[in-house]
Parts: structure tokens; C-alpha cells; sequence
């Protein structure tokens, strides 16, 4: 083995090969273990409630002290709530409510989860979409690996006008030929 074939070796992700290990092992006992990401969805609303863009980014989460959670900072979310914010010419977009979707099941209860059921559904649904509070750091709690990738952070920013408007400073031909009316119509320029 040569040594670029040695580094390409060592380069290689095999992340998909542990996850597949964990699949198979699935009817198994399997613990929840904290998020090492969370998917992270921005929904922008205008002013007439209909939804004006969606996109969706990945940010890592930090363990919490006791290793059990993982943790969005407040530093960290104060950043991504300053980075998405936006502005046009007459109104801003604000953080309006910010909601975390988690799916925290026990290994037993994924049978009847996946089973469906449409009021059973619904009950599950409310049970993992909570309202989080976007001025703290943000626990969320372990969950099994297989939902890894749906627990979410839904951010919710709403369009708002600003408050105070530019005042608009006028054009310079405007006053010149308001200025040539007035002495037009007075016969002298006004002191």
C-alpha cells in the first residue's frame, strides 16, 4: 500500500458503516444518546401571513455538563438569530416564536409509533413540538439515533413595517421649481 493510498484510507468517512451497525441492532435494547447536530428550519412570514421562504441549515450542538443532552448555547443562538434576521427597505423580520421538534421515545414505544393512527398521531405530535424560549440555551434531550435527523428547531421570523420610516429628503429639482413657481407667481423671490 502506498502511502496516498494509505492517506485516502484514513480519510474515509465511515460513519455510514456505524450507522448501519446500529440498524441491524435495532430490535435490540438501544439507549437514546444526545444529538451531535440539529436541523434547523427558518420560516419567514410577511405581512400577510402566507409564508414568504423556508430554508433549512445544520448547526452542531455542544454536550451538556453531564453528557445526557445536548445543548444549542445562548451565544450560539444569539448569533443565528442575528444572522438571519432581515431587513428591507420598509419593514424587518423578527424572531416571532421558536419551536423544537424532538422525538425522545423510549426503544419500546417505536413499534406504536410507527404504527399509524390518526388521533394517537396528533397526541405524539404535541407531545414533541414544545415552544423553547430563544433568549436562553436551548437542552434538548436525548433521543434514539434513528431520529437524529427529524428533531428540529423550527425558528419562526415574522415581517414587521418599521416604526419609524426614513423621512424622505426631497429632490433638488423639486425645491427649484417650487422656487420658480412661487417667484413666477409673486413677481419676486420670497426673503
Amino acid at each position: 500500500m502506498t502511502t496516498e493510498e494509505s492517506d485516502e484510507t484514513d480519510e474515509l468517512d465511515l460513519s455510514w458503516l456505524i450507522e448501519q451497525e446500529k440498524l441491524q441492532l435495532l430490535g435490540r435494547n438501544i439507549d437514546r444518546e444526545p444529538n451531535k447536530t440539529i436541523r434547523c428550519q427558518f420560516i419567514y412570514i410577511n405581512l400577510d401571513n402566507n409564508i414568504d421562504d423556508v430554508f433549512i441549515e445544520e448547526h452542531d450542538l455542544s454536550s451538556s455538563i453531564d453528557k445526557k443532552e445536548a445543548v444549542l448555547s445562548q451565544e450560539k443562538l444569539l448569533h443565528i438569530l442575528q444572522t438571519k434576521k432581515r431587513r428591507t427597505e420598509n419593514t424587518n423580520y423578527i424572531i416571532w416564536d421558536l419551536f423544537l421538534y424532538n422525538i425522545h421515545l423510549e426503544h419500546e414505544h417505536i413499534q406504536s409509533f410507527i404504527q399509524y393512527d390518526e388521533k394517537e398521531t396528533t397526541e405524539n405530535n404535541q407531545q414533541f413540538l414544545k415552544p423553547v424560549s430563544y433568549v436562553n440555551s436551548i437542552r434538548i434531550p436525548p433521543s434514539i439515533f434513528i431520529f437524529h435527523n427529524i428533531n428540529t428547531l423550527y425558528f419562526l421570523f415574522k415581517e414587521r413595517r418599521n416604526r419609524y420610516l426614513p423621512i424622505p429628503i426631497p429632490d433638488k429639482n423639486i425645491i427649484k421649481r417650487t422656487k420658480k413657481r412661487e417667484i413666477a407667481e409673486h413677481g419676486r423671490e420670497k426673503v
